[in-house]
């Protein structure tokens, strides 16, 4: 009772304390900033660390090892299908073969381990391009390592097809020994002649977030924990079944990527391992799931897609390219319908004035990118601690303006924000409302599990706080654009004090409430009077702040994010209750 009694005083105090500068500024500070006309907005923060293979964001493969269709790239001579025989053509490698009956069935690729040199982390990720010429064929991937044969199904199709597949171990060898190799084989289901054709195959790591995918060893258990196959860094599961239309048509289906991983149960070779299915990866870079994702933000009331830092430009030129296709199509309609998603950058102030002139020598700019006043609209990542000296920041952001008068700089780093800062920024934002509520000053329905994993509630005062901030950044000129959030829990990746996976960065969960956390945030932000309103997250899945459906949820809180956002496009703010 008696720390509630002080966290009560403790609010009561700064709600004050942050009152007085917004009675007291429009009095002292009559040459503020005119306030700028903008429009209202909604954003939702998209992460693009999510990648295939083969994308920028994903992974990269062992240059030494890779199979690109010459003539030596595999070995046939494990086949037993008579008249084996292997030429090259059309850029693959292609075996051929005619099976008699059963015992002549087997048309087998292989490279011995004697001939390569694999060394891998905890995942190997696979990339093969294959075909053949009868789809009633089967055909699975092997790695025959110490006694284990580590298997998958591969799909078969006439046609070439890229397959990705993820075996959660780790291979490294040096070389391998006795027999172990690494085969591609087919297995007839009739008699007849067979053709196999690998037009590359790749072996790589993934160079992701480190974040999304953290592990420290057990010594009890002897494996790595908090990754594939005993667990995965995400609780939810992505998966958009189509059923929602647009002016297109059916938005179309993505994700259900299940994480399934098999456990290493022994060393008998005839043991089959199977790996992560070959849809394991949630690939954010792939354009069907692009796509969908565009035109569900844009169902859903999210006008503008904010970059939080991706890899690199080249990855935001993907995206921003296909949202020009989706506009191009909507428009050839001609039915009045219309696709009218912007974007916008979240990067660090000593990334901003390259990015800009990469952003601005963008093809699509004036269309696509968010701008006030005719000028790119950009948010400042952490814009500076409370104890740093404004001198810290005021050369930087002085020297960026001098190179791009015309940017339109949001600030992101605590609320409320220090006012001299104000007077170098057009306004201001704070990404971890989550931080707030775990404070004390979120709804006390809302059940927060701290740092040592001890649960609490608040005071109901996250109102406050917005209004203040907001307050104070309109008095100086500037917007303020509010962040709402429908929960968070990166227990996944970090986990509370005290457990075993707790890394020095703890995990904390906000509940969502079925909804009431989403509700919460966005009725304090619209109350407090925010231009803009910034959703953490669409997509940030180990953090546990998506809206993006997930087979665990659905779709239901991009329909919340439709109706709210429908309010904030008229201005219709609904008082708290």
């Amino acid at each position: 009772m008696v720390n509630q009694a002080r966290d009560r005083a403790l609010v009561i105090f700064w709600i004050v304390v942050l009152a007085i500068p917004a009675v007291l500024i429009p009095v002292l500070n009559n040459s503020a900033k005119t306030r700028p006309e903008v429009g209202r907005h909604v954003m939702a923060n998209l992460y693009t660390w999510y990648g295939t293979p083969t994308g920028p964001a994903g992974q990269w493969f062992f240059k030494s090892f890779q199979r690109n269709g010459s003539a030596t790239d595999w070995d046939v001579s494990g086949s037993n299908m008579t008249r084996v025989a292997n030429t090259t053509g059309q850029g693959a490698y292609v075996a051929t073969g005619e099976a008699t009956d059963e015992s002549t069935s087997g048309l087998v690729l292989s490279i011995p381990a004697g001939s390569f040199r694999l060394r891998t982390g905890l995942r190997t990720y696979f990339a093969l391009n294959v075909s053949v010429n009868d789809t009633d064929a089967a055909i699975t991937f092997n790695i025959k390592k110490k006694g284990t044969c580590y298997s998958a199904p591969v799909p078969v199709s006439s046609l070439f097809v890229m397959v990705y597949l993820v075996f959660p171990f780790n291979f490294t060898g040096s070389p391998w020994a006795g027999p172990d190799e690494l085969t591609i084989e087919l297995v007839a289901t009739a008699p007849g002649n067979y053709s196999l054709s690998v037009a590359n195959m790749s072996i790589g790591e993934w160079q992701h977030y480190h974040e999304d995918y953290h592990s420290y060893y057990n010594s009890g258990l002897g494996t790595w924990m908090n990754d594939p196959p005993f667990s995965k860094a995400t609780d939810k599961n992505v998966y958009f079944p189509g059923n929602i239309n647009d002016a297109l048509g059916p938005i179309p289906s993505y994700g259900n990527y299940t994480h399934h991983w098999a456990e290493k149960a022994g060393l008998d070779m005839d043991q089959v391992i199977l790996p992560a299915s070959y849809l394991g990866i949630y690939d954010s870079l792939d354009p069907v799931a692009i796509e969908a994702q565009l035109r569900l933000m844009w169902w859903a009331g999210i006008d503008v897609v904010m970059f939080m830092h991706p890899w690199d430009f080249e990855v935001a030129r993907i995206i921003m390219d296909l949202a020009w296709d989706i506009r191009v199509r909507f428009n050839a309609l001609g039915n009045g319908s219309t696709f009218g998603i912007k974007f916008m950058y979240y990067d660090g102030w000593d990334q901003m004035s390259d990015l800009l002139y990469q952003i601005k020598s963008y093809e699509h700019y004036d269309d696509l990118y968010l701008k006030v006043n005719g000028g790119p609209a950009f948010y400042v990542g952490f814009t500076g601690l409370l104890e740093e000296p404004y001198a810290n920041y005021a050369d930087e952001f002085g020297a960026i303006k001098k190179a791009h008068p015309d940017v339109f700089m949001i600030g992101d780093g605590y609320l409320p924000p220090k006012e001299e800062m104000l007077d170098l920024l057009d306004g201001f934002y704070f990404y971890d409302t989550s931080g707030l509520i775990r404070m004390g000053y979120g709804d006390p329905r809302i059940t927060v599990y701290q740092q040592d994993g001890r649960p609490s509630w608040g005071h109901g005062k996250l109102n406050e706080i917005f209004s203040a901030s907001s307050s104070i950044i309109h008095a100086h000129g500037g917007i303020y654009a509010g962040t709402v959030i429908p929960g968070t829990d990166n227990t996944c990746v970090h986990d509370f004090e005290g457990t075993p996976l707790y890394d020095g960065r703890p995990g904390t969960i906000v509940e969502r409430v079925g909804g009431l956390t989403f509700n919460y945030t966005w009725q304090c932000a619209v109350a407090a009077g925010a231009e803009w309103i910034t959703i953490t997250s669409w997509n940030e899945l180990h953090e546990g702040t998506e809206i993006e459906p997930t087979a665990e949820n659905g779709t239901f809180y991009i329909a919340l994010c439709r109706t709210w956002s429908s309010q904030q496009a008229r201005g219709a703010f609904k008082p708290l209750a």
